[in-house]
């Protein structure tokens, strides 16, 4: 309830604005995604339609697993890609909850098929 000295929303309050002057982003398509098992492994495998080159992905890191209100059994994460240049890539990541899975190895397949994997050190 809006107390009446509030002034009023504005989005813009949420981010300081040198965000808004300089914003950039990286659109792409999530084409697929699914676990890979390997023995008592667990691999989050993400397919993207791009030609960005996951090797230069230098940090992962991704939000707190939220149960997924339409499929039952499934979380949803937004995982955060950092490479050495100041634009991170973020993902949605869908999966089913499993307590083996800490999310910390990835496969990420771009459009042109290379393959590469990351582990998440926490």
């Amino acid at each position: 309830m809006a107390v009446r000295d509030d002034p009023p929303f504005s989005p813009s309050l949420l981010l300081p604005t040198r965000f808004h002057a300089n914003a950039c982003i990286l659109c792409a398509k999530v084409s697929n995604m699914c676990i890979v098992r390997e023995g008592k492994l667990i691999i989050n495998r993400v397919e993207m339609d791009t030609k960005f080159d996951f090797n230069l992905i230098q940090q992962i890191m991704h939000s707190e697993p939220e149960d997924c209100p339409y499929k039952e059994g499934f979380a949803y994460v937004n995982v955060l890609m950092f490479t050495d240049k100041p634009l991170p890539i973020i993902i949605p990541y869908l999966y089913q909850k499993e307590k083996a899975n800490k999310l910390s190895e990835w496969l990420f397949i771009n459009a042109e098929g290379i393959r590469v994997r990351q582990r998440v050190s926490f």
